[in-house]
């Protein structure tokens, strides 16, 4: 109904998953960083070679919990469920007889990872992975892309909320709201909105408004009431649908930059 969802590839470097996890640790009120949040909503797909795990478990956590004053057994306990958003891969090690010359040794995966993706980017800190020729982004990529995909989830909620309706008449629509009318005032906040969103399809027309309203004006004052709501939740696909264009455009200007 919106088109393909844009979906990023992206392998996460050590620097950047630990930070992840001192926030989430600093902020326990947080349910998900935007990483976790991109990657829940499908926007971003998180690559990482199976070197990340070692790193974050033998050296980065540890370090880090030492330096910033952080329990290492908390940090250590919270990547165990973090790593479960991301997609393993264990095709590439560290490898022996890398020249230290040419960077990092322990870069190497990420790199040679991100390249096997083809369209994939690294996220990471680590100036050291442009010596190695990869193609690194920041947070402000994450950021970009979050604020994406909640533009574009309030889309999709409302339209296919929307075509629920596709086959069912008017007459039989408005005999279920006099059914379900008394139910209404006692549907908390969100249930009374996906309830409008139900409608919005049928109203999204100009030529079928003026129509639709003389049937729905006959239920009573419960759907004049709703109406308001209805032609809000047009607006405000559009809005969304806006939205989500320009994070869309920044997300790619970024990666261009």
């Amino acid at each position: 109904m919106i088109g393909p969802i844009a979906q990023f590839k992206v392998v996460l470097d050590a620097n950047i998953a630990v930070n992840d996890l001192v926030h989430k640790l600093k902020h326990e009120k947080v349910r998900r960083t935007a990483i976790e949040e991109a990657v829940k909503s499908g926007t971003i797909e998180l690559y990482a070679p199976t070197w990340l795990d070692e790193e974050m478990i033998g050296s980065t956590i540890p370090q880090v919990a030492a330096k910033r004053g952080i329990s290492e057994p908390a940090l250590q306990s919270l990547w165990v469920s973090y790593k479960e958003q991301i997609i393993w891969d264990d095709t590439f090690t560290v490898p022996e007889d890398f020249d230290p010359r040419d960077g990092d040794a322990k870069d190497v995966p990420y790199v040679a990872l991100q390249e096997s993706l083809l369209t994939a980017v690294i996220l990471s800190e680590d100036k050291g992975i442009d010596r190695l020729g990869g193609t690194r982004t920041d947070l402000q990529f994450v950021m970009s892309v979050r604020d994406y995909a909640r533009a574009a989830s309030y889309v999709v909620g409302i339209r296919i909320g929307s075509a629920l309706i596709g086959s069912i008449s008017v007459g039989a629509l408005v005999q279920g709201i006099r059914g379900l009318g008394h139910l209404i005032g006692r549907m908390p906040d969100w249930a009374k909105i996906a309830l409008l969103g139900v409608f919005v399809i049928a109203i999204a027309y100009p030529q079928s408004r003026h129509r639709i309203f003389n049937v729905l004006k006959s239920c009573g004052g419960l759907i004049g009431d709703v109406w308001p709501e209805l032609e809000r939740l047009i607006d405000l696909d559009a809005e969304k649908k806006k939205e989500a264009d320009t994070a869309l455009e920044k997300s790619e200007r970024l990666l261009g930059s």
